[in-house]
């Protein structure tokens, strides 16, 4: 899902099997379209807040709602489409823990070394071009990361 359709055609091309452009489609309309009715067995949701309450009721029965970020700090309801599996994650779950952060990062090194994990990079900016890299991620047209270069 994203907001804007031209960012759901850059996604296509990225390899995704379905992209959902809510400044186009209806969400629910189009989740129903492509699950043949079920709902999502699986839904991230990274901003939190009232929309939350709308992707959750999107959730398979039986499927699973995985909130991993809060950029929305509103109260955010779930409602009644038991059962709902909900699950919340943060970074600090990792890196409060020794082994955890000691697993992830062995996790995330064999990833990178084989090729499992492989990061899209949308752009790079020098550090001193910081405040471009800003207005970039700002216009969200972006597709996968945004990196600060530090030239020595």
């Amino acid at each position: 899902m994203t907001r804007a359709e031209a960012k759901a055609e850059q996604l296509v091309r990225a390899g995704a099997a379905h992209v959902i452009a809510t400044d186009h489609d209806d969400l629910a309309d189009r989740v129903k379209d492509i699950t043949g009715g079920e709902g999502a067995r699986i839904v991230f949701d990274s901003i939190g807040g009232p929309g939350l309450t709308q992707l959750a009721q999107l959730v398979a029965r039986d499927g699973a709602l995985i909130v991993y970020g809060w950029l929305d700090p509103r109260p955010a309801p779930l409602p009644m489409n038991w059962p709902l599996n909900v699950h919340g994650y943060g970074v600090h779950h990792v890196f409060q823990d020794p082994d955890r952060t000691r697993r992830a990062h062995a996790f995330t090194t064999a990833g990178l070394r084989t090729g499992a994990l492989a990061p899209v990079i949308d752009r790079a900016f020098d550090l001193s071009a910081i405040a471009d890299a800003h207005r970039h991620m700002g216009a969200n047209g972006q597709v996968g990361k945004i990196i600060a270069t530090v030239r020595h």
